[in-house]
């Protein structure tokens, strides 16, 4: 965490109070990217990852 922290320059307060922890950060980036990907607006109130996942699977 002190990594991440220190890149972003944020304290791990900061971090903590918008993070439950390190992979759901990675969860949220991904999610992001998916949906600049789809073009998704997320207007639904659906998760990105699993409107696409819905459509794979």
């Amino acid at each position: 965490m002190g990594e991440i922290t220190e890149r972003a320059m944020a304290s791990r307060v900061a971090f903590y109070r918008n993070y439950r922890g390190k992979y759901h950060l990675v969860e949220q980036i991904f999610d992001e990217a998916i949906a600049a990907l789809l073009g998704s607006t997320g207007d639904d109130g659906e998760r990105p990852l699993d409107r696409a996942l819905g459509r794979v699977l």
